[in-house]
């Protein structure tokens, strides 16, 4: 709470990682004669391979994030004078629950679903 008394928060999408991700891994599985992506109407079917992907690219955006953010609390006036404590925190979570789209029209979307409780 040191700016103005507010706490930021910050939301990070990984899509574009996600979807260059998945068009390497597409072009290497093209040889066994299967895709790790499939949309129907712009959503992604998600499967354990695909939700494996996301996971990594998830994390990894998540650890970037962290670690810019603690390194400019450390840069730019983070530090109380005279102490070694910063005054900022870098706090990161899973702080929603999710719905399974289930099956639509035929489809089984697996582990694609929409928020539920954020």
């Amino acid at each position: 709470t040191w700016l103005l008394g507010m706490k930021i928060v910050l939301v990070a999408g990984c899509r574009h990682q996600i979807d260059l991700r998945l068009e390497e891994d597409e072009g290497e599985e093209s040889d066994r004669g299967y895709s790790g992506k499939v949309m129907m109407s712009s959503i992604r079917v998600t499967d354990e391979d695909t939700l494996r992907v996301v996971k990594e690219e998830a994390g990894f955006v998540r650890f970037e994030i962290e670690r810019r953010l603690a390194k400019s609390l450390r840069l730019h006036g983070g530090l109380v004078k005279g102490s070694e404590s910063l005054v900022g925190n870098v706090v990161s979570g899973n702080f929603y629950s999710a719905q399974p789209f289930g099956v639509i029209d035929g489809i089984d979307y697996c582990w694609t679903g929409f928020p539920r409780k954020v």
